[in-house]
């Protein structure tokens, strides 16, 4: 080839070609030029539409991520780490073969980069993020971190719009506020860790697995001790189902539907406590109503109240004279000593007579006797049912 040839190749490359959308804020906030890097290109496969369809989840190869981001199989797993460490980046392998799938955690990035952003001394050089909120979203200095909403969406058109030269960034650069965001993620990461060495797993790949399949980590724990047999060792096995995703034991789907099962019967169980405290309310509301009621008949109306006495004292005896001798008779005279039993009595007296008590006759036209007499535990249907049984 020529040198002209050449030098025309060369032209066309460094002027042309595939252009990542670089942000140096993201660097900054992430840790490192490589972190950043990725970062900022697993932004622009995240707001794709086919990846949106998919509630944010994408795969990519390393093959196919170094060709568009030039980083190296040892760069992508370091950056990685660090963006599953702030709690930006999910991980899962999934389907057969396994593949990684990615997903951006948006929310913990906005809230990052807003602590970045209103943390940053003036004398760091320019962030391009916050140049762009000062001028175009004229607001004072402080302003951003009191409304997350609006900062959240002009880091998204900047995010998503700007595209600049990739610069070093030393590591010296990552804000004070990242590494506290990062703190409480590093404790989750560390107890996994933990629960994963005590499991047989050495401590290298603990470290490893928790970085890059932090929810599989957490549920294959969680599913462990209903796994019964192991092919060799507890820590190979349990690696092995991290990496590949292992789905739930039998025993596990087991338990779930009989823990399901449980809380379904204690929620029912719950509701027929509930109903019943309720109907008792209802039930002491009424006796309450009904024994003031009969007060007054006897006060204004004596000869009707003469007269229910009469009938309650002869439907009495009748009951009585019919089971004496028996085991019976006890009950029912105990029955009819309850003042339950006597408002349900006057019920079926007030029934079949005219009411002379205007109060008693309106609520008896919005109460009808017999759903009223639901509310009693003893009506004369059960009454009978007991001696039958009895």
């Amino acid at each position: 080839m020529s040198s002209g040839g050449c030098m025309d190749k060369v032209a066309d490359l460094l002027g042309g070609g595939r252009t990542i959308a670089y942000k140096t804020d993201l660097a900054h906030a992430a840790g490192g030029v490589t972190a950043g890097l990725l970062l900022s290109q697993f932004w622009y496969w995240a707001n794709s539409r086919d990846v949106t369809d998919r509630d944010g989840w994408f795969w990519k190869t390393m093959p196919e991520i170094t060709d568009e981001t030039g980083l190296t199989r040892t760069e992508q797993e370091n950056a990685r780490k660090k963006l599953v460490r702030l709690g930006l980046l999910e991980e899962q392998r999934r389907g057969t073969p396994a593949k990684l799938w990615f997903r951006l955690n948006k929310d913990a990035l906005y809230e990052l980069l807003a602590h970045y952003l209103a943390n940053k001394d003036d004398g760091n050089p320019q962030s391009s993020l916050r140049e762009t909120c000062k001028q175009e979203c004229s607001k004072p200095a402080g302003k951003t971190a009191e409304n997350p909403q609006t900062l959240k969406e002009e880091i998204t058109a900047e995010i998503t719009t700007q595209i600049t030269a990739a610069e070093e960034i030393p590591p010296s650069g990552v804000a004070a506020d990242s590494t506290v965001l990062s703190e409480s993620v590093s404790e989750q990461h560390q107890n996994l860790e933990r629960q994963l060495i005590d499991n047989g797993v050495n401590r290298k790949e603990a470290v490893r697995l928790v970085a890059a399949y932090t929810e599989e980590c957490r549920r294959q724990l969680t599913y462990l001790p209903f796994v019964t047999r192991f092919r060799s060792t507890r820590g190979a096995y349990l690696r092995s189902a991290i990496e590949q995703g292992f789905g739930a034991p039998k025993a596990y789907l087991q338990e779930q539907e009989r823990v399901e099962a449980a809380r379904k019967a204690e929620a029912s169980h719950r509701a027929a406590r509930e109903r019943k405290a309720q109907q008792e309310a209802q039930r002491q509301e009424v006796l309450q109503y009904l024994g003031h009621q009969l007060e007054l008949l006897k006060a204004e109306a004596p000869a009707c109240y003469s007269d229910f006495e009469q009938e309650f004292q002869r439907r009495k005896a009748e009951q009585l004279k019919a089971f004496a001798g028996s085991k019976v008779r006890d009950r029912l005279e105990s029955i009819y000593s309850s003042n339950e039993r006597r408002m349900e009595a006057f019920l079926d007296y007030l029934a079949i007579r005219p009411c002379p008590l205007p109060d008693l006759a309106a609520w008896l036209a919005q109460h009808p006797v017999e759903r009223v007499k639901e509310l009693f535990s003893f009506s004369r249907q059960s009454i009978s049912r007991g001696d039958q049984e009895l």
